[in-house]
């Protein structure tokens, strides 16, 4: 399956058939590494635009996310109260869907 295509099979089965809110969601794309001469998967976030996923939540991956490269997991937001579960204490955090 290329990668256009799994970005509108999940997309759909996340929104469509598990009718998860689609402002909870977040995806990532893969940002590139220079240190191994990898460039960013912008093909991957432009595929992402095209679903109707806003800008902000499209997200850079990077190997240490995914140490196989490329990566274009949805990812869902999931409110704590105290903001414990989440490093920059905005009371989100992401969970791999």
């Amino acid at each position: 399956m290329v990668q256009k295509e799994a970005i509108f099979f999940s997309w759909d089965l996340l929104t469509r058939v598990y009718n998860l809110p689609k402002d909870r969601l977040y995806v990532t794309y893969f940002e590139g590494d220079p240190k191994n001469s990898l460039e960013p998967d912008l093909e991957a976030k432009e595929f992402w635009i095209q679903q109707g996923v806003p800008e902000d939540h499209i997200l850079p991956g990077n190997t240490k996310d995914n140490f196989w490269g490329e990566d274009i997991k949805p990812r869902q937001n999931t409110t704590v109260s105290d903001g414990s579960l989440c490093r920059d204490g905005s009371g989100r955090t992401m969970r791999t869907v």
